[in-house]
């Protein structure tokens, strides 16, 4: 099912050149400060674990388990990481996989596509990004 909620001529565009081709998944990846609010999150213990988890994921997703990972995927307080099956997934589906970095406070260590973001203030702020960031990304 296509759903479309802003540009339909462009994403109908885009549906008409690549329907029928084979699935790939693109992982975008950013970071805001929101989430250094103690226990906000689920995704690492700490607001310090946090900081990284985004980059573990990417470096997860597209390498699997390593010896010395760049970035270790943070302890979790519950549950497993959901890049575990995600990794799962397309490695079974042999499904191709691009990074999109929307936004990181450091270097991934794997490829990426940069799209020109930076890491998002706390909404508390309430000017978590300007809005032609928002809109550019």
């Amino acid at each position: 099912m296509l759903q479309v909620y802003r540009g339909e001529a462009h994403a109908l565009a885009w549906w008409a050149r690549h329907a029928g081709r084979p699935p790939l998944l693109a992982c975008v990846v950013g970071f805001t400060e929101t989430a250094l609010i103690p226990g906000i999150s689920a995704a690492g213990n700490t607001p310090a674990a946090r900081q990284t988890t985004a980059l573990a994921d990417a470096e997860f997703l597209l390498r699997g388990r390593q010896p010395r990972p760049a970035y270790p995927l943070p302890p979790l307080t519950q549950g497993a990481s959901p890049v575990y099956l995600t990794r799962a997934v397309v490695q079974n589906l042999g499904m191709p996989t691009l990074v999109f970095n929307a936004g990181l406070p450091l270097a991934l260590p794997v490829p990426a596509i940069d799209l020109g973001g930076r890491p998002a203030a706390c909404v508390r702020t309430g000017r978590a990004m300007p809005r032609a960031l928002v809109e550019h990304l």
